[in-house]
């Protein structure tokens, strides 16, 4: 479920899902994306939802409904999506949930015990002043004086990042391109070293995911509704088509596929190989001039 338009995205909260009879529902990722046009915040935010059919037939994820407040009409407003017709296939093996998702385990958080130590405050004051304080004191301030200064000098700098990103969102995109796709790589080197079988079509899918959300904001590409022909042309167009990186990308883009309609034609070794396409893709893009 994407929800897009002016105001604070990040304050939306996530549209409610009844429960439905046949299906298990689980809350998966929820992911925001701020823009700023001049005074005006607007933004994009998603909401993927599990539906796991637990019998078969034909099923119905009925309509989902999204209120908010129009203040150009200064009235109530509702979106409504339809019905969702689909057709499960029975199978012969019991049902059984996903380990990823068992008693939602990605979702719990346990409590850790960090310390059983407890240090008691002294209320007696040593009648004893150390020899060097005044020097120790001196260093402490002129220390404390050069972090001020450091903090201060950084502040300044995220501020003029921040009137350019203002002016120019896809400045910001491009910018954050390739701190996002490292801060995917903790999840994919995570599904790569898992042996649960669930996890290897997962971890072509957060490839593709990651691979796509890059070229996106590196060219200024908006990721709603971008398919992979529009980023192949604008590949060819940057890069040449016979550019041995535009042809490993695509080649990338066919494992993923095929990891997922036709499973047993991927093993492991391209994860490591779709891994590595990866890396050098967002190596040679860094390096581009756009």
């Amino acid at each position: 479920m994407v929800i897009e338009g002016e105001g604070n995205i990040e304050t939306l909260n996530r549209p409610p899902i009844s429960e439905i009879k046949g299906f298990k529902t689980y809350d998966a990722d929820t992911a925001a994306q701020l823009f700023r046009n001049g005074y005006m915040i607007g933004g994009r935010k998603t909401f993927e939802s599990v539906f796991i059919p637990t019998e078969a037939g034909k099923m119905t994820i009925p309509k989902i409904e999204f209120s908010f407040f129009n203040p150009q009409t200064k009235a109530y407003e509702r979106l409504v999506t339809p019905d969702f017709l689909i057709q499960v296939e029975p199978s012969q093996e019991k049902f059984q949930l996903p380990q990823t998702l068992s008693q939602q385990a990605v979702f719990k958080k346990e409590v850790e015990v960090e310390n059983r130590d407890i240090r008691f405050i002294h209320d007696e004051l040593s009648g004893e002043k150390p020899k060097h304080f005044m020097t120790a004191a001196a260093k402490g301030f002129g220390g404390l004086n050069i972090l001020l200064t450091v903090l201060i000098l950084g502040q300044l700098i995220r501020l003029r990042e921040e009137k350019k990103f203002a002016k120019d969102a896809n400045l910001r995109r491009k910018r954050l391109a390739k701190a996002a796709a490292l801060n995917r790589f903790k999840t994919l080197k995570k599904l790569e070293r898992s042996r649960n079988p669930h996890d290897f079509q997962h971890y072509f899918e957060e490839m593709g995911k990651t691979l796509t959300h890059y070229l996106s904001d590196k060219f200024g590409l908006s990721t709603h509704g971008m398919t992979q022909h529009q980023l192949e042309m604008k590949l060819e167009e940057v890069l040449g088509a016979e550019d041995p990186l535009y042809k490993e990308i695509v080649g990338l883009y066919e494992i993923c596929h095929a990891s997922r309609f036709a499973g047993g034609a991927v093993g492991n070794a391209d994860k490591h190989r779709a891994f590595q396409i990866l890396k050098d893709t967002i190596d040679r893009v860094e390096k581009m001039k756009l």
